[in-house]
């Protein structure tokens, strides 16, 4: 598994640079960070906490965009081009009710002509420019899996980076299980075009198994994209290339450098408490045992309570 690709997928609130810092510093197996989506619009102004996940400039990070406007998009891609940044990603699948009817995200697949518009618009724009490369995080469609088939013949038209594709519909959010016949069709139709996109999996890899069933079935994919499952399972990465642990003690030491730096950061408390409560909604799925802990993690007000039964779990 060296030759593996494996990216830690944009979870907006959760993957933050805080995130994405304390990781780098305890575990290995990631060879590319995305950010949660920045917001491109009619400001031309990306907010403080958005302009912290992109700078300082890194080498493995790729900025992750959100818009429907040509313009907005252009106007980010040379920000981001200024700071450095080679790539940049565009979000046309985030699920959520609020940026789908704004028709962002996974709404932009709602009405494929303006979206093709849309894609004419900003490969154009790159071509007479000297802009960073463009790659697209995609679902495969809105409500039904044979508009998969459409959206590949569309992407295929285009000298995309790459194309993320998380095999699940938008009105699946992250329920039902992912199409994988629909993530096959996709494939065949992007390797038959004349451009050279690479393709990247992404949905519902927790485990290793489900990492290796996805790379023998598809044995021309070798770039997977993890969310839910690294942030569940930090080790995730390292387990699926065979990289060897570190100390039993990591998780710990991991878990408290966080509460560290986002106490640095954030503006109280309360805060602080919410981002890591967030954290335990992925990871407490390996600590069922612990119920009383984790029922003290969701409810408590007080970080002095929080941090004692979260150290009872992770010290046992």
């Amino acid at each position: 598994m060296s030759d593996i690709v494996i990216a830690m997928a944009p979870l907006e609130g959760v993957t933050t640079h805080i995130f994405r810092k304390v990781f780098k510093k305890y575990y290995k197996g990631i060879d590319v960070f995305y950010t949660p989506f920045l917001s491109a619009n009619h400001t031309h102004k990306f907010k403080t906490r958005e302009k912290k996940e992109y700078l300082p400039y890194d080498s493995q990070l790729i900025p992750q965009l959100i818009t429907n406007s040509t313009d907005d998009f252009m106007w980010g891609c040379n920000v981001l081009k200024d700071a450095g940044y080679k790539e940049v990603n565009l979000n046309a699948g985030c699920p959520s009710n609020t940026v789908f009817s704004k028709r962002k995200g996974a709404g932009m697949l709602f009405d494929t002509y303006e979206y093709e518009r849309f894609l004419d618009d900003i490969f154009n724009e790159k071509a007479a420019h000297d802009l960073p490369d463009i790659s697209i995080k995609t679902r495969i469609g809105v409500y039904d899996k044979e508009e998969a088939k459409e959206l590949a013949k569309i992407y295929a038209k285009y000298p995309i980076k790459e194309l993320i594709i998380h095999p699940r519909l938008k009105k699946d959010f992250y329920k039902n299980n992912v199409d994988l016949d629909a993530f096959e069709i996709m494939c065949k139709t992007l390797n038959a075009g004349k451009y050279n996109t690479k393709i990247m999996y992404n949905g519902d890899i927790t485990d290793t198994d489900m990492a290796h069933l996805i790379l023998e079935r598809f044995v021309d994919i070798n770039r997977i994209m993890i969310g839910r499952g690294l942030v569940a399972d930090p080790e995730l990465a390292e387990k699926i290339k065979g990289i060897s642990g570190g100390d039993k003690n990591r998780l710990l030491s991991f878990h408290n450098d966080l509460i560290i730096e986002y106490t640095g950061e954030l503006s109280g408390e309360r805060d602080v408490l919410f981002k890591m409560k967030e954290l335990w909604a992925y990871m407490g799925v390996n600590y069922k045992k612990y119920e009383k802990c984790l029922k003290t993690i969701r409810k408590t007000k007080s970080l002095k309570e929080y941090e004692a039964a979260a150290g009872y779990i992770l010290e046992s």
